[in-house]
């Protein structure tokens, strides 16, 4: 029996994206004659514009800083019979005051999304800049594969953080036009890669400076990551699997000499995983929702293995919300992440301080990790007041964040809210360590 070498999985991998790209083009190309005769162009331009001025609450910390930033948000979708695009881009403009980040730039540009689609009901083709959120939980989100998130920059809109790449994406219904039964597909060529705030000292305990990259990684053709999910989404419970081949976009950190000097380089490794999510309902009320991915990464390379923490974890998360009365619901989920093979020893100097960076880091000081969120979230509409307050934390570290909010919308367009951030616990523990940066801020959103 032939086995399959490494060179063959390259190839199917890079096959895998060009025979994604013909299905699409074949699809465009010939629906184009008939896509003219159903519809005629259909616009729908939007514009989100908002500002947000964060400002550092701990007294005495010597990097403490303030970010101005304002935010214009142009979105535009154009449908024609079964062809569409979307273009969403963001420019944003910075006003740093001893940010404690030197890769936060003034300014920047950034195309969210630009893709072409086809779609005929059944089939949805579509090719370009994209962001492909999978997962149903709320935060946390272990089969959450493709997207990144983007900490340096400063907002309440969670979703404003997420980050993209290059991708041809396909879903299909499986059976008839109103099957339950739906397929995912998705090929990305440039992975995107997760930004982090890091307090100086967290990185004065690494002993070395950190190394600043771009938000993406870039195009890799001959190995882009894959992924498929296979979804049964019924009326009362929806359950799905997945599975991923493809760069992790948690970094996990090295050191190398950079101009002579010794600098901290994330490394994004190759990285697999297997995964569920779903939810159902328990009488009117209450909805129960779950999601649960094994990773594990193909570098155990001793050199590698020595400095950089990458033992294969399980992580999962379950979670209850119902609504307590009429403009207010709660929501709680119990985290867990485990580690297949982690290792207690503490590496000898000068490897120690970069060890417990990883670890802090990755949330990985136990091989058994358990937290919890709670969220309380109260919205009148007749008023247009609301409020929201999440405690994200973990029980063993005893570290925690806890984020409450006030908004008010003064018209269909307009939305102002007041925010906080606080970080608590231990400076050797993910959150704790990030106490230095606890901050307030305040937000307006206007769209139009």
């Amino acid at each position: 029996m032939r086995r399959t070498s490494i060179e063959d999985v390259v190839v199917g991998r890079s096959a895998s994206f060009f025979i994604l790209l013909f299905s699409l083009g074949t699809q465009l190309l010939f629906s184009g004659e008939s896509s003219a005769d159903e519809a005629s162009p259909e616009w729908s331009p939007r514009l989100k514009a908002w500002t947000s001025q964060v400002f550092n609450t701990v007294a005495g910390q010597p990097s403490r800083f303030a970010q101005n930033s304002l935010s214009l948000n142009p979105i535009a979708t154009v449908q024609y019979g079964r062809l569409g695009g979307t273009s969403d881009v963001r420019l944003d403009a910075f006003a740093n005051s001893r940010m404690d980040h030197p890769g936060t730039y003034r300014n920047e540009f950034l195309v969210r999304e630009f893709y072409g689609e086809y779609s005929d009901g059944a089939t949805t083709l579509r090719l370009g800049q994209q962001i492909v959120p999978w997962g149903k939980s709320d935060g946390v989100n272990p089969t959450d594969y493709f997207t990144a998130k983007d900490f340096v920059y400063l907002t309440p809109i969670d979703e404003q953080r997420r980050l993209g790449g290059l991708t041809a994406s396909l879903r299909q219904v499986i059976g008839a036009s109103d099957s339950p039964w739906v397929l995912d597909a998705v090929v990305m060529a440039s992975t995107p890669k997760q930004r982090y705030l890091i307090p100086s000292d967290l990185e004065a305990r690494a002993g070395v400076p950190i190394l600043r990259e771009p938000r993406t990684m870039s195009l890799d053709f001959d190995r882009p990551a894959v992924g498929a999910r296979v979804s049964y989404l019924g009326s009362d419970v929806d359950v799905s699997v997945s599975m991923f081949d493809g760069y992790s976009v948690w970094p996990q950190f090295d050191v190398v000499g950079i101009g002579g000097a010794a600098t901290l380089v994330p490394r994004y490794v190759r990285a697999r995983a297997v995964g569920t999510d779903g939810s159902f309902g328990i009488g009117q009320d209450w909805v129960v929702r779950w999601e649960s991915a094994y990773w594990w990464t193909d570098q155990r390379a001793a050199t590698v293995g020595e400095r950089v923490f990458v033992p294969p974890r399980l992580e999962s998360v379950v979670g209850v919300e119902r609504p307590l009365w009429t403009d207010v619901r709660m929501q709680v989920q119990i985290l867990h992440r485990y580690f297949f093979g982690w290792d207690s020893r503490v590496l000898s100097d000068p490897l120690a301080p970069l060890q417990e960076f990883n670890r802090t880091l990755l949330n990985a000081q136990d091989p058994s990790v358990l937290g919890a969120t709670v969220r309380l979230s109260w919205d009148d509409p007749e008023s247009g007041w609301g409020a929201d307050a999440m405690m994200y934390g973990y029980f063993t570290a005893q570290n925690f964040l806890l984020r409450p909010s006030v908004y008010h919308r003064l018209t269909d367009q307009v939305k102002v809210s007041v925010i906080a951030d606080l970080y608590r616990g231990a400076p050797n523990q993910p959150l704790g360590a990030l106490r230095p940066l606890s901050s307030v801020g305040v937000h307006g959103e206007f769209s139009l």
